[in-house]
């Protein structure tokens, strides 16, 4: 029937419930906007957007104190007005992304530095920060680029093209590493000083001054003693 309109099918799924832990606001936040964007064509206003966000917070905990108080001032306005998705996220982040939380995720960004470590394990503990700090991708490329350890640097400045954004830089980091730790793990020397950056260095062969062999020894000594003859 002509009146019968199919409703999208919803995509993905949307975060845990937020419980207003200020080190999970960050993902939260790119989570449940990211989830509101696949399904855009469901919640395409503004008043039915907000109002859907506010109910992924988790209930007895500060994150879910602060969604029904917006509740509940939404209901009592006349008419009843949640405000725009824009309000909503700035509201958000001054509430539960305080200042120094995005400082310390930023110093954190700069100054966890690979090392010797092997990428996965680093980048783990590095992206989390990054994550959190709030900054454009062309800052987070910048700082990546120095906390890795100076053998990966050499590398990626040698490519060309040269990676042009934050996936593909950290996609080329990381096969990078894996190939050194495969085929050339003699050739890595982790550095002891500074920031903790490893650097890889040609196999040099010592060569050892060889002693004079028992057959040159005894012809030696056959010789000495015919002399004396």
């Amino acid at each position: 029937m002509a009146g019968n309109v199919a409703t999208p099918k919803l995509l993905g799924s949307t975060p845990d419930p937020y419980d207003g832990n200020p080190t999970k606001a960050q993902a939260f936040g790119n989570t449940l906007a990211n989830y509101y964007t696949m399904n855009d064509a469901v919640y395409n206003t503004d008043a039915k957007k907000v109002p859907a966000a506010l109910t992924n917070f988790k209930a007895g905990t500060c994150g879910g104190d602060w969604a029904s108080d917006r509740i509940a001032e939404a209901l009592a306005a006349n008419p009843q007005n949640y405000g725009t998705w824009a309000q909503f996220q700035t509201t958000f982040e001054k509430q539960f992304i305080p200042p120094q939380v995005q400082q310390e995720a930023i110093k954190g960004m700069h100054s966890t530095y690979m090392g010797n470590r092997e990428f996965n394990d680093w980048y783990q503990d590095w992206s989390n920060f990054a994550r959190r700090s709030g900054v454009n991708d062309n800052t987070k490329m910048y700082a990546f680029r120095q906390c890795i350890n100076s053998a990966l640097q050499q590398k990626l400045v040698a490519l060309s093209p040269q990676p042009a954004t934050l996936p593909d830089l950290v996609d080329k980091a990381r096969d990078l590493d894996h190939s050194f730790r495969m085929f050339a793990p003699q050739a890595y020397t982790p550095s002891t000083g500074g920031r903790g950056r490893g650097r890889f260095t040609p196999r040099i062969r010592a060569i050892e001054e060889e002693e004079p062999t028992a057959e040159i020894n005894a012809t030696h000594g056959r010789g000495q003693f015919q002399g004396r003859g």
